[in-house]
């Protein structure tokens, strides 16, 4: 199996405009999510705004689809 793993560094802002970082490995869109999400509720934020800078054009057009969905911004703050 090949292996496709790919680094980000996800900004998460929460209902008081306090930002968190976190930096993935992941091979796929659903592992990436996973651990975005597992941070977030260890950290227990709340009312989050997820932003993932693409300007390396790591995310092909349908997982740019599938994040947006999910309410992740791909842009910067």
């Amino acid at each position: 199996m090949e292996n496709n793993e790919r680094l980000i560094t996800a900004c998460i802002k929460d209902e008081n405009d306090n930002l968190t970082a976190k930096s993935c490995f992941f091979n796929t869109i659903d592992e990436l999510t996973k651990e975005i999400d597992d941070h977030i509720n260890e950290l227990k934020l709340q009312n989050t705004e997820i932003y993932i800078d693409d300007y390396n054009e790591i995310f092909s057009e349908d997982e740019k689809k599938i994040l947006a969905d999910k309410g992740y911004h791909l842009d910067t703050l």
